[in-house]
């Protein structure tokens, strides 16, 4: 009742109670595991959209929401990764989310595109950044056996035409 998830029963009667020491044993097990994929789940795709996916369970599409979507292209990406071990272009990638993730959106945006550059030049990178907030359809897309969460609308459309757009310029 207070959390605890690592509380086991000594199984030590062959009869009922010893069952249900092993059923009550499975339960926790299973609760623990249960609690593992909840937060492996909300680091991949954000605390909200967990508990989004929680209540919505496979429904295909989803639901308009405000947000801010950021798009940043690595200058020098492909040659990167190319003449670097996938050790070391995770390495790098880990040191590069470390820069640009925040909780939250708009304003907080764009005063990361506004810092990025510099971020970026301490960990040897470069990038293209574009910034858009509105509103966007979040949801899944797909079939029933397999799909993404993903966001859809002119936002981030706007978005990735800025970043690219910001590649080709000095500033």
């Amino acid at each position: 009742s207070q959390g605890n998830l690592n509380i086991r029963l000594p199984v030590d009667d062959g009869g009922d109670l010893g069952r249900l020491a092993e059923g009550f044993n499975a339960m926790t097990t299973g609760l623990e595991e249960r609690a593992v994929l909840q937060d492996l789940f909300g680091r991949q795709v954000g605390q909200d959209v967990a508990q989004w996916a929680l209540h919505h369970g496979r429904d295909l599409g989803g639901e308009e929401r405000p947000l801010s979507v950021l798009f940043v292209d690595l200058d020098g990406y492909t040659a990167y990764s190319e003449s670097h071990t996938p050790h070391e272009v995770v390495e790098m990638l880990n040191g590069f989310f470390a820069v640009v993730t925040q909780e939250d959106h708009a304003a907080r945006a764009l005063a990361v595109a506004a810092e990025l550059p510099a971020a970026l030049a301490r960990v040897g990178a470069r990038a293209g950044v574009g910034v858009a907030t509105g509103t966007a359809l979040a949801g899944y897309v797909g079939t029933q056996d397999r799909y993404e969460y993903t966001v859809i609308g002119d936002i981030v459309n706007v978005a990735a035409r800025l970043c690219d757009q910001a590649k080709h310029t000095d500033a």
